[in-house]
């Protein structure tokens, strides 16, 4: 458990790497610095995306065995919880990271978020 712990600290941290090495053309020590960075001048909108995106994927895993408990022996739940995560969960996921990013530019207005 506390291996979980930490790993998920460290996902926490390194959240918006992806978003500053492709927004920002960064390479990735220069990245995983800046969302560090980025991290603790936006600490509540990361900390609700990320606990929204654990939210989501324990909802994935509940319809899964939910599926499963009345399905039997076919277990198609594992299928429908893949699809949801990888098509649903995943992609939103990386949306809200980039949108939040994003406003550090001031391109668009963060009027959504409060």
């Amino acid at each position: 458990m506390p291996v979980l712990a930490i790993l998920l600290f460290i996902h926490f941290l390194l959240m918006f790497t992806v978003q500053s090495i492709v927004v920002e053309q960064k390479k990735l020590s220069e990245s995983m610095a800046e969302s560090i960075e980025f991290i603790e001048l936006n600490f509540t909108s990361a900390l609700k995306v990320f606990f929204l995106t654990i939210l989501l994927y324990t909802a994935a895993v509940l319809v899964e065995f939910f599926i499963d408990y009345f399905s039997g022996d076919l277990f198609v739940g594992r299928f429908v919880s893949i699809f949801l995560a990888t098509l649903f969960v995943m992609p939103f996921f990386e949306i809200m990271k980039t949108y939040i990013f994003m406003l550090k530019f001031h391109i668009i207005k963060g009027a959504e978020m409060n």
